[in-house]
């Protein structure tokens, strides 16, 4: 990874994520706004519910506007939740008014290889909720582009593997079936690639993946490879080939995969418990890192607490740059904002650098 520094005093929103997210320094530390999250503050300013906008691309937009002028992340995003457009495989999706959208898992809808005729890659032009994504990025591309950078993406390659084949099945399916896995996460990667590079031409900065099988309390790292690291090798390539950066995200324990998860070629890795030090040393100098405050902390913590934790990883991976300060995934729904807007703040206190300078 070749390390950017970069001499200005000041940057905007997207320079500052863009310098930090391909392994630069910037000038403080960014903060990521994951998804739609701590959706129940939003939603209730603006009046709107989850099923008002999930098939809206207009609103989808309005929300992450508002999101941004709550709270003043260094992006924006729109990718809403994790199943975001699986209903276009036909899954069976589930949208409350108020928390996130989810998928009925007892309503697996791939039970064998003859299940696999019956799926075609969607068009994300025209299938499902997928143009209202694309619309979305054009709408925020004009309002905010210039300011702050447009995260886009995927619930991710595996993630779908498990609406479709449920987790249990998925799980299986690597050492019982491994043939018939391969057959529809090759399908899978396609339809992830289609959505992917229609979102980066429509004016997304940065792509995200969410692939929940190197989580290491599920798979070894070399099985996590085989079942789905080489599958986002592909899907970091495409988005890569046209100018954009790819992020893979793992809840869960990283601790033993993490070195994997750097071998499929991201730019970056979104990661949950893991201990940031151990990840700096491991994989800084070849990605960069975001992540990983704790979401109960956010949730039930105060104000003081998240301060105190963002800059504990702050003082752990901020060091030569590439890192992005983040919760360890999505915020929950009901996050107060107080917490929200303690993480922002947190990286504007402690995160200028040079940080070894100031609190070493």
């Amino acid at each position: 990874m070749v390390l950017l520094i970069e001499k200005c005093m000041t940057m905007n929103s997207k320079k500052r994520f863009l310098t930090a997210a391909r392994g630069g320094i910037p000038d403080r530390v960014p903060t990521v706004y994951y998804a739609f999250g701590a959706s129940a503050c939003v939603l209730k300013r603006l009046g709107l519910t989850w099923p008002k906008i999930y098939w809206s691309g207009e609103r989808i937009a309005a929300v992450m506007c508002k999101a941004h002028e709550m709270w003043g992340h260094d992006n924006v995003c729109t990718l809403t939740s994790t199943p975001d457009c699986i209903e276009t495989l036909g899954v069976d999706l589930i949208i409350p008014e108020f928390e996130p959208p989810h998928v009925n898992y007892r309503k697996p809808i791939l039970n064998g290889p003859d299940d696999l005729e019956k799926f075609t890659v969607p068009n994300p032009m025209k299938d499902g909720s997928m143009p209202t994504r694309i619309e979305a990025i054009k709408t925020l591309k004009h309002k905010m582009g210039k300011k702050v950078a447009i995260l886009g993406g995927i619930g991710g390659i595996s993630t779908w593997g498990f609406f479709l084949r449920g987790t249990k099945n998925f799980i299986l399916d690597a050492i019982l079936s491994p043939r018939f896995q391969k057959q529809y996460m090759e399908f899978l990667t396609e339809c992830a690639i289609e959505f992917c590079v229609a979102q980066v031409k429509a004016g997304c900065d940065w792509i995200i993946s969410e692939e929940d099988v190197f989580d290491s309390d599920i798979y070894s790292s070399k099985l996590a490879m085989e079942c789905c690291g080489i599958y986002v090798k592909r899907l970091a390539k495409a988005v890569q080939e046209l100018g954009a950066g790819f992020t893979l995200h793992c809840c869960g324990d990283t601790s033993l995969s993490i070195e994997t998860m750097a071998d499929t070629g991201a730019d970056m890795l979104s990661v949950d418990r893991i201990d940031m030090a151990d990840a700096k040393k491991k994989v800084g100098r070849r990605v960069s890192l975001m992540g990983n405050i704790k979401l109960h902390t956010l949730y039930s913590g105060t104000p003081m607490d998240v301060d105190r934790e963002c800059r504990e990883a702050i003082m752990k991976a901020a060091h030569g740059g590439g890192y992005l300060l983040s919760s360890g995934f999505i915020y929950e729904p009901k996050t107060p904002c107080k917490n929200v807007k303690s993480l922002v703040e947190a990286a504007k206190k402690y995160g200028v650098y040079p940080i070894q300078h100031q609190h070493e």
